[in-house]
């Protein structure tokens, strides 16, 4: 009996550069898995503390000894991904050597949402956050799949429920989230501006299994109005229950998005701009101003009023898609991929 297809995933985490490349990499391996199908995750050693999660879904996963994105890392998942369906990299930093280095038989899928990691020697770029229409600098890639079909959502993201929205007048649950490791702190200055401006608010942090300060943070909250939640899994319920969130403008915001939640939003890294400027323009998102004053009062009236955070609510659920990895593991699954002669080894 011949084994089911399998997908390989090359993706790290870790406190540097957060959980993304690997949690949206696990949303194409949950649907990839509905489908029939194995996966596997070729790994650094500092991803380890996210293996638990990739368990739980039924994901191999193997742990390289080699440098990261080294001759040797290049060449090792080449081999695992030897009988792959396809190689799907996930990384910054994975650039076109690196590429060069992993050419199979199999496609070579690579995620880049911000458009910088050319040359494209690839079967398919995917990028989520370009608009609909494939932008201009792929030149070389396959095939582009790009736009808000595309976004890749986990499997708790795409089975929606109903928000237990608090009407005028009670005390607002407000939500912050800030990724796996948040190595800027932002959740830290999060917390204090809220305790100021809005005190009577109801504070559920929620921190990721990779951020450093998680102890420190879970402990300071035993003396504040804050209930922080560690590595929550299944996070969809609780973020269900949340009024309001405070989030970086990455994954999390399209998470957010699909889910209802009404979202405040700050770009902590550069390529988070076009996230938040296209959800802040279709009114499903505020950008966080914590230093104007004028913000300061128009926040105090979201957190007071109930019709307006559902204004946001609506906006939200009407610009999301949260099928965007269903999509790729059914390209993927029925061969819907046309091979880049300039991606095969030679």
């Amino acid at each position: 009996m011949s084994r089911a297809p399998q997908l390989v995933f090359r993706a790290d985490a870790s406190p540097a550069i957060g959980s993304g490349h690997l949690l949206r990499c696990l949303a194409i391996a949950e649907a990839w898995h509905d489908l029939g199908g194995r996966s596997r995750f070729v790994c650094s050693p500092d991803s380890a503390a996210w293996f638990p999660r990739l368990s739980r879904e039924g994901c191999e996963i193997t742990e390289l000894d080699a440098p990261r994105t080294s001759p040797a890392d290049a060449a090792a998942t080449a081999e695992l991904a030897a009988e792959a369906r396809a190689l799907v990299i996930d990384g910054y930093d994975f650039g076109p050597d690196f590429r060069a280095g992993v050419r199979g038989r199999y496609p070579l899928v690579l995620l880049d949402d911000d458009g910088t990691l050319g040359p494209y020697a690839v079967d398919v770029v995917l990028n989520p956050s370009a608009p609909a229409a494939p932008p201009r600098g792929y030149d070389g890639a396959g095939e582009v799949w790009c736009g808000p079909e595309y976004r890749l959502l986990r499997r708790e993201f795409r089975t929606l429920g109903d928000r237990e929205a608090r009407g005028n007048g009670e005390p607002c649950r407000i939500g912050v989230l800030f990724g796996g490791s948040d190595p800027t702190q932002e959740t830290e200055r999060a917390i204090a501006t809220l305790t100021d401006w809005v005190p009577e608010a109801e504070i559920e942090v929620f921190v990721g299994r990779g951020n450093p300060r998680r102890e420190a943070l879970t402990s300071a909250a035993r003396s504040g109005p804050v209930t922080v939640q560690v590595d929550a899994d299944p996070i969809a319920p609780l973020l269900l229950r949340l009024d309001l969130a405070i989030s970086a403008a990455g994954g999390t915001a399209w998470e957010l998005a699909a889910l209802g939640v009404p979202t405040v939003l700050i770009a902590v890294a550069a390529n988070q701009r076009t996230t938040l400027d296209a959800l802040v323009a279709a009114g499903a998102a505020w950008e966080w101003q914590p230093h104007d004053a004028e913000f300061r009062s128009r926040f105090r009236s979201l957190t007071a009023r109930g019709d307006v955070r559902r204004s946001l609510s609506e906006a939200a659920r009407r610009i999301s898609d949260s099928n965007g990895a269903v999509r790729v593991a059914e390209a993927l699954w029925n061969r819907e991929v046309s091979r880049n002669p300039s991606s095969r080894r030679r």
